[in-house]
């Protein structure tokens, strides 16, 4: 009995000397080579994702640029159109002003020519009393 806890004894030993030896060759060995290959694998993977997130910033870089170029034509256009609308307007206020200008004349030609057909009423309204007088006076003496 005693022999064979001393085999057992000595089986077990070997058993554990074997365990700790496999577990030394695989995780200094083993592990290594697996831990390499799973890098790469990462590696490629990582790769494959910065492949896509750069082509996925490059249309969207381009989709930008195209609407920058399609905003700046945009701008351009309205900056042509400001013009116009300002040079019109420009135009219209110099014909507003002469159009003032114009009027104030007329109206100033206007109290003129009221005054004077007010003197030239009174002169005929003088000369028709005149007339009247005398074509009575004349009628008187006939």
């Amino acid at each position: 009995m005693l022999y064979e806890r001393w085999l057992l004894h000595l089986q077990y030993n070997r058993f554990r000397r074997c365990c700790y030896f496999v577990f030394f060759l695989f995780y200094k060995i083993v592990s290594p080579v697996r831990m390499r290959k799973d890098c790469e694998e990462n590696n490629i993977q990582h790769e494959a994702t910065l492949m896509s997130l750069r082509k996925k910033h490059n249309d969207a870089v381009a989709e930008m640029s195209e609407q920058i170029d399609q905003l700046n034509k945009m701008r351009a256009r309205v900056e042509k159109d400001k013009g116009t609308v300002r040079m019109q307007l420009e135009d219209t206020r110099a014909a507003i002003e002469h159009v003032g200008h114009e009027r104030s004349v007329a109206e100033k030609n206007l109290k003129a020519l009221d005054a004077q057909l007010g003197g030239q009423q009174k002169k005929i309204d003088d000369a028709v009393a005149s007339l009247v007088r005398n074509g009575v006076a004349s009628t008187k003496y006939r």
